[in-house]
């Protein structure tokens, strides 16, 4: 079962952290040179929640995402000018890697 996600995309874009699809935490913009996202998740006792975030540039860590804390995200939505692709993950080794449609532009992330 995976445990992390990394996300490839182009150009400028936005993160937001939800919890239940609600708004958790500010809009964060991704830094100027990232071009991927690499979010982690645990399981607690009331479910699977996010932990921790990295932002990237050709899978080299260039600054951290905030990840609200009360209550912690069970899901996210980025968006970006175009996403490349979606890679799972666990430990950060990759067991399956999807490549996005043409058009795409954002994903919708959900642990419940």
């Amino acid at each position: 079962m995976a445990n992390d996600i990394e996300i490839y995309f182009k150009g400028a874009c936005t993160l937001q952290f939800t919890y239940n699809g609600k708004p958790d935490g500010s809009l964060q913009k991704c830094p100027t040179y990232a071009n991927d996202v690499e979010i982690y998740w645990t399981k607690g006792s009331t479910g699977y929640y996010i932990t921790t975030c990295y932002w990237t540039e050709n899978g080299k860590v260039i600054g951290k995402c905030t990840v609200p804390t009360n209550p912690y995200p069970n899901d996210f939505t980025l968006k970006s000018t175009a996403i490349s692709y979606v890679a799972w993950t666990y430990n950060n080794k990759v067991i399956q890697k999807i490549k996005a449609p043409t058009r795409a532009n954002d994903v919708e992330f959900r642990l419940y």
